[in-house]
């Protein structure tokens, strides 16, 4: 399925800077530039107070839950959830993983809903949470065959308090995923030719969304705004149209903005921004070699392009806080101008196959993580290196990316093993106290 990131993230109040270390900061700190970072000597000063009583955590996706399901089905220690924050909870889903919410202050799996059949074999599922909105969680279910096809596929609401199903509706098995945005959620349904437009909360159909001939289509969302991205299926064409979906449903106007094949990244200034790549720099490689910054303006249309004054070298690019971001499968972080492309640094970590930037609410730090639940951080204008923590699981990939997310001051992670755990970034490797 084409890239999509999750959606209705609330970013939680995490990393406040106190006015003294903010003070120290602004008379140390140099100008951009492109040596390798040097380790910080005093982390602690940048990270505000956690809450009282605060203590570290780590648990596991399958850990027995309170309430639905109890034990996790099918666990075979090699499998990385996938899961969304949103206020004191993680919404956590995956391959072979049923739904389940997790309290992102103890750890504690709160519940697990049973939305397959009991005597359905863990293999032949996959869940994804598609974002959250006022009390309901909104998930996609895919049932494989034998063949590990996909035989049916439906969208789901669950209530976020217990996990009970609220409504469902069929999807496309061949479609390309569906999303969730701005209270609505997005479907390719039927004959394939339409996306259908939804309640969130009551599922009813708000309106359908005519998809171009020849072009395979999928929802996405970002910045909690709806959209539909179509490639050409010609041979040998990267034509691309991007449909700009009316967020209150209310509208049937929807935009068409051309655009050559690339990663969409986000919205800047207005303008929907995608990176395009050329080439791979070595076969077998994770990695691809960015040449070019492009703008669409969502209401004429109309394309800019910006070369990049270098080639940039990465997975998937992210753009946060103002920055374009890019690392590599070796640990290579470059943060760059998504306005002029020129790099304002570049910085070595040690992380194996990182996962998506993240960078904390107060814009100062930048945060990855590798699938052992390794974690680097950075300092979001320089790019010295802070910190690296210590392993977490010996699975180094499972497929899926780890990203870093931010709650009440604290760290909170998904390793590839399907380890959940948090970490003080003021004191990234203290453990939690041995059980009894």
């Amino acid at each position: 399925r084409l890239p999509r990131r999750r959606t209705a993230r609330t970013v939680l109040a995490a990393c406040g800077v106190l006015a003294a270390a903010l003070t120290g900061y602004l008379l140390l700190a140099p100008g951009h530039g492109d040596a390798t970072a040097r380790v910080d000597s005093a982390p602690a000063a940048r990270w505000s107070s956690l809450p009282a009583g605060w203590q570290p955590w780590q648990t596991t996706a399958y850990a027995d839950a309170e309430r639905g399901v109890k034990k996790a089905p099918g666990y075979e220690g090699d499998r990385a959830p996938a899961c969304v924050p949103d206020d004191e909870a993680l919404y956590c889903a995956g391959s072979a993983l049923l739904p389940e919410r997790v309290d992102a202050t103890t750890g504690r799996t709160l519940w697990r809903s049973g939305i397959t059949p009991a005597s359905l074999p863990a293999d032949r599922y996959v869940t994804t949470v598609l974002g959250t909105h006022e009390g309901v969680v909104l998930v996609e279910l895919t049932i494989t065959g034998d063949d590990g096809r996909g035989r049916s596929q439906s969208v789901l609401a669950l209530d976020a308090a217990d996990g009970r199903e609220l409504w469902s509706h069929p999807v496309r098995t061949d479609s390309l995923g569906s999303a969730y945005a701005a209270g609505l959620t997005l479907t390719q349904e039927g004959d394939g030719t339409t996306v259908t437009v939804r309640s969130a909360r009551q599922g009813t159909v708000r309106r359908r969304i005519s998809l171009p001939v020849g072009y395979d289509c999928s929802p996405l969302a970002v910045a909690d705004r709806p959209y539909v991205q179509c490639a050409s299926r010609a041979e040998g064409s990267h034509a691309t149209r991007f449909l700009v979906v009316d967020p209150t449903g209310t509208s049937d106007r929807v935009l068409e903005s051309p655009a050559q094949q690339g990663s969409f990244v986000g919205v800047q200034h207005g303008r929907l921004l995608f990176v395009e790549s050329d080439e791979r720099p070595v076969t077998n490689s994770p990695d691809l070699i960015y040449t070019r910054i492009v703008r669409v303006d969502p209401d004429t249309a109309g394309r800019s392009v910006t070369k990049l004054p270098e080639r940039y070298r990465g997975g998937t690019p992210s753009l946060a806080h103002g920055t374009l971001y890019f690392a590599t499968s070796s640990g290579l972080v470059t943060a760059v101008s998504p306005v002029t492309g020129e790099r304002l640094w570049r910085s070595h970590t040690t992380l194996e196959t990182p996962g998506a930037v993240s960078v904390d609410p107060s814009g100062r730090t930048v945060c990855l993580a590798g699938g052992s639940g390794r974690v680097a951080a950075l300092d979001a204008v320089r790019g010295t290196l802070l910190w690296e923590s210590s392993a977490r699981a010996e699975v180094l990939d499972s497929g899926l990316l780890p990203e870093v997310w931010f709650h009440r001051g604290a760290l909170v992670l998904a390793a590839s093993d399907g380890t959940l755990f948090t970490l003080d970034p003021a004191h990234p490797d203290r453990r939690p106290a041995p059980a009894g």
